[in-house]
């Protein structure tokens, strides 16, 4: 009854753990709110490891559960090969479960946490490299993509989407994040050269996939095309115009969409009244962008701003995501690949509308 915050409690029954800043509220299948908290194993002791910030070790090996309802505290361990969970659970017998016991309608909602997918992805910029000499002469070094941010330009975050991974026949819930080459002080270098996924769903939680961009070929990175948006007059001159009058123009997340062996980028863009601190950003526009082409679509529609991208004047019925059926060809030809066309269509709705419901809650 005393500690009702939902951290404050966790950090009190369990002080020895440290804990994600972003908990997360879901509603399960049975009709209950769960909290759900990440929560780390960390030290700064591990020898031969790399040190950020002041830590050399993380892992993200324990899941709490918090009933928004009665408030009870459920700990379960969702990585068994870590040393230190494993002492602190000997040490504490009967607080950590194990994960194959958490309610499946609560566990089909865990979700890669992002702060971890950031240190992670910090190391990889240097760690992905296995020539030791390219390693020590430093000749093959990342950098976090950048975008054009309401500051200036900053580094891309982490962001979810529901997306087809290459090879895969299904689509997912994924974290995901591009890098370029790192800039030198007389050289900017944009080009996308990977991009890193985390996989949320089912038996494949957790597994960390790196995809790598062929070196003889070019590929546009974030910050690349928000230039070519900032040079198109037509998309300039309209931002300028919406940005009179005390409103305020908000860029969304550019979205990396890979789209048939090439990417498809997708920025929408919203409008809010700056005076008003409880104003709700509106979508006024999605920009779209495959390889120097860029078209912005003016509408509120995700529909009609696809349809109208793609050279179609709707989607009818017929042609709405179907479930795939098992032993179906990986490479359809004729009409059919129209119809896979149309699913990754669907499948980059479903990221705008996961990208409009977190613009609306800032």
């Amino acid at each position: 009854l005393m500690r009702r915050n939902i951290v404050d409690r966790v950090s009190t029954l369990m002080p020895y753990l440290s804990y994600d800043n972003d908990p997360y509220i879901v509603a399960a299948a049975d009709g209950k709110l769960y909290w759900i908290i990440d929560a780390y194993t960390s030290t700064d002791k591990f020898p031969y490891s790399a040190q950020v910030g002041n830590l050399n070790y993380l892992r993200n090996s324990v899941k709490v559960v918090v009933d928004a309802y009665n408030g009870t505290v459920g700990f379960y361990i969702f990585d068994n090969t870590d040393p230190i969970i494993q002492t602190v659970s000997k040490i504490f017998p009967g607080v950590f479960k194990d994960a194959a016991e958490m309610p499946a309608n609560v566990r089909e909602h865990t979700r890669y946490p992002e702060d971890y997918f950031k240190i992670q992805s910090q190391v990889l910029l240097n760690f992905h490299v296995s020539d030791p000499s390219v390693f020590y002469n430093r000749e093959d070094t990342w950098d976090i993509a950048k975008k054009v941010t309401e500051e200036g330009t900053g580094n891309m975050d982490p962001y979810y989407t529901v997306m087809k991974l290459p090879d895969e026949q299904e689509s997912e819930f994924v974290l995901m994040l591009p890098f370029t080459p790192t800039s030198r002080q007389d050289q900017h270098r944009n080009n996308m050269v990977a991009w890193l996924a985390a996989r949320n769903d089912g038996d494949n939680y957790g597994e960390l996939v790196l995809y790598r961009m062929p070196k003889n070929v070019e590929i546009q990175g974030p910050l690349m095309i928000d230039s070519l948006i900032d040079q198109d007059t037509a998309i300039s001159s309209k931002l300028s115009l919406w940005g009179q009058g005390g409103s305020q123009i908000i860029r969304g997340n550019l979205l990396v969409v890979p789209m048939d062996e090439g990417f498809i980028y997708v920025e929408p863009i919203y409008i809010r009244a700056d005076k008003q601190g409880a104003s709700i950003p509106q979508m006024q526009a999605i920009v779209f962008a495959i390889d120097k082409k860029v078209v912005m679509v003016e509408t509120k529609s995700l529909d009609k701003a696809i349809a109208t991208f793609f050279g179609q004047e709707e989607l009818p019925d017929s042609q709405q995501e179907q479930p795939e059926q098992p032993g179906q060809p990986e490479e359809p030809q004729g009409t059919d690949k129209k119809e896979i066309i149309i699913d990754k269509i669907q499948s980059l709705k479903q990221q705008l509308l996961e990208l409009e419901k977190e613009i609306k809650s800032l």
